[in-house]
C-alpha cells in the first residue's frame, strides 16, 4: 500500500501537469478554474488572496474567536454555492467583502439573541459588556458605512486599505487610470468621513481600529479547515462535524437571503414596469398614442371589383399595414405600397373576420419597433382572442376556456401579447406565431416585463416565464427558506 506522503506528492504532480500552476493568475481566472473544474489550488489561491480581508472584517464585527472562525468559514462556503453566478469575477474581493459583512452581521445578531435567551442577570452583563466596549461600536459602524458606499468608491478603499494594495496595483486590477483610483479614493474617504462623524465616530478612531483588526496572515488551522469544507461542499459530500453547525447555518441563511433579495429586486422592477405598461396602454387609448383611431373611417374612392370599404390604415411592421373594414369586423394586412384607399383581394397577406356580433380594435406595442398586434374585442359573448404576427405574416386565434361578456383588452408588447380570462393567461409569441395557455388556480400576482422577450408571473412560490423564442410557458420553483 502506498504511503500517504507518496499519494500527496502524486496528486500534486497530477494537478501540476494536468492543470498547470495558479501562480500569477488573476482572481477572475482563478474563479473560472474553480467553477469549471473545481480546481482546489485555484480556490486556495482565492482564500489566500482575500482571506486576510475577510478575517479582518469578521474580527472587527465579532468578539468571540469561535464566532469569527464560523463567519470566516461561512463566507467562503457561500462563495462555493454562488461562484457560478458572480456577475463580475474581476471584482471578487468587493463581492466577498459584501458577503462577509452580511455573514458577520447575522452572526452578531445571533449572539445578541443568544444572550437575551439566557438569564436576566447574564443578559445584563453581556449587554453591558457589549455596550461598554466603544471599539466594538466603532468596528460595526465602520464596516456598515463602508458597505453602504457606492461601488466605485468602495472598490479602491477595499483594495488599498483592507487588502494592502498600492494605488498602481489597484489601478491595474480595476483597469482604471491611477488618477481615477486616487480621485475616487479621496471622494470615498470624504463620504465615509462625513457619515462616520454623523454617527459619532471620529475618522482617527476608525482608522486606528481598522489598522489593529486587519489580518496580515491566515491561521494555518483555519485555512486548512475552510479549504477542506469548501471542497467537500463543492462535491456535495460534506462530512458531519467538519465545520460547526453554526458556520453551515450562517452560510445557508446568507445564501437564501441573497437569492430572495435578487427575486425581490426582480419582482419590484417588474411591478414598476407593469404599472408603466398598463398606464402606457391606457394613456395611448385615452390620449391618441400608438393606438389607431378607427372610429372615424377615412374617405375612400369608389371601390374596385372585390374591394371593401376600409377604415384608417395603420403601419404595424416593416412594409406591412393593417386595414380594418368600416364596421370593425374584418381586418386585412397588406404591404404599404399596395394600399391606396382600396384593397384588391389579390394583394392582401391575410384576412381575419371576427365571429358574428363581435367587433375589434387593433392594439399595437407602445414602441414602434414591434411587429405584433392583438384585437381589443367587444360583444355580447366573446369566445376567442386573436393576434397578428408580422414575422409570420398571419393572424392566429385562440379559444377561451369560457366566454367573456362585454369587452376584453389584451396587453401588447414588442414581442408578445396576452389575454387574461380569470386565472388563465393566453400568451402569443410574435416570433413563433403561436399561443400557449397557462391555467393558474388561487391568488397570485402577475407582472409583465416589457422591453425583454418575456413576461413573468409569480404564483405561490413558483415563477412562470413566457419565452417568446419558444412560444412556451416555462416555470421553476422558488426556495421556501
Amino acid at each position: 500500500m502506498a504511503s500517504r506522503p507518496f499519494q500527496s506528492i502524486s496528486e500534486s504532480l497530477h494537478r501540476l501537469f494536468d492543470r498547470g500552476t495558479v501562480t500569477g493568475l488573476g482572481e477572475a481566472e482563478l474563479l473560472r478554474r474553480f467553477v469549471d473544474s473545481r480546481d482546489q489550488a485555484a480556490f486556495e489561491a482565492i482564500v489566500q488572496l482575500h482571506g486576510p480581508m475577510v478575517l479582518g472584517l469578521c474580527r472587527r464585527m465579532l468578539q468571540d474567536p469561535r464566532d469569527v472562525d464560523d463567519a470566516f468559514q461561512a463566507t467562503f462556503l457561500v462563495l462555493v454555492k454562488k461562484s457560478a453566478s458572480i456577475r463580475d469575477p474581476d471584482r471578487l474581493g468587493c463581492w466577498l467583502f459584501g458577503v462577509a459583512h452580511r455573514v458577520a452581521r447575522r452572526a452578531r445578531t445571533d449572539v445578541i439573541r443568544r444572550n437575551r435567551r439566557e438569564s436576566a442577570g447574564a443578559e445584563e452583563v453581556a449587554m453591558t459588556s457589549d455596550i461598554s466596549d466603544d471599539s466594538a461600536d466603532v468596528r460595526s459602524i465602520l464596516d456598515d458605512e463602508l458597505a453602504r458606499l457606492p461601488e466605485k468608491y468602495r472598490l479602491p478603499l477595499i483594495l488599498c486599505y483592507l487588502e494592502g494594495r498600492t494605488h498602481d496595483e489597484a489601478a491595474q486590477h480595476l483597469r482604471w487610470p491611477v488618477g481615477t483610483v486616487r480621485s475616487r479614493m479621496s471622494k470615498g474617504r470624504e463620504i465615509l468621513r462625513g457619515r462616520l462623524i454623523r454617527r459619532g465616530v471620529t475618522p482617527a478612531a476608525a482608522l486606528a481600529v481598522l489598522a489593529q483588526r486587519t489580518a496580515s496572515a491566515l491561521p494555518p488551522m483555519l485555512l486548512s479547515i475552510t479549504l477542506r469544507a469548501a471542497i467537500h461542499l463543492a462535491a456535495e459530500s460534506m462530512p458531519a462535524g467538519m465545520v460547526s453547525a453554526k458556520a453551515l447555518s450562517l452560510a445557508q441563511g446568507v445564501t437564501s437571503t441573497m437569492f430572495w433579495n435578487q427575486c425581490k429586486s426582480f419582482i419590484v422592477g417588474l411591478s414598476i414596469v407593469a404599472f408603466t405598461a398598463g398606464g402606457a396602454t391606457v394613456a395611448a387609448r385615452q390620449f391618441g398614442g400608438h393606438v389607431p383611431d378607427l372610429d372615424r373611417p377615412e374617405p375612400t374612392v369608389s371601390p374596385a371589383e372585390g374591394a371593401r370599404p376600409v377604415g384608417r390604415k395603420t403601419r404595424i411592421a416593416a412594409n406591412q399595414v393593417l386595414v380594418p373594414s368600416a364596421d370593425l369586423t374584418k381586418f386585412w394586412i397588406a404591404t404599404t405600397s399596395e394600399v391606396d384607399g382600396t384593397l384588391p383581394p389579390g394583394n392582401r397577406f391575410q384576412l381575419y373576420t371576427l365571429p358574428s356580433g363581435t367587433t375589434g380594435i387593433p392594439l399595437m406595442p407602445t414602441k414602434a419597433d414591434g411587429s405584433i398586434t392583438a384585437l381589443e374585442l367587444r360583444g355580447g359573448e366573446i369566445t376567442e382572442g386573436v393576434a397578428y404576427s408580422g414575422d409570420k405574416k398571419k393572424w392566429v386565434a385562440v379559444k377561451f376556456h369560457r366566454a367573456v361578456h362585454g369587452r376584453i383588452v389584451p396587453i401588447v408588447d414588442r414581442d408578445y401579447a396576452y389575454y387574461q380570462v380569470g386565472n388563465v393567461y393566453y400568451a402569443f409569441s410574435g416570433e413563433t406565431g403561436t399561443w400557449d395557455v397557462l391555467d393558474l388556480g388561487g391568488s397570485h400576482y402577475m407582472y409583465p416585463l416589457r422591453n425583454k422577450p418575456t413576461m413573468t408571473i409569480n404564483c405561490d412560490n413558483r415563477i412562470h416565464v413566457f419565452n417568446t423564442k419558444l412560444g412556451k410557458w416555462v416555470g421553476f420553483d422558488l426556495p421556501t427558506e
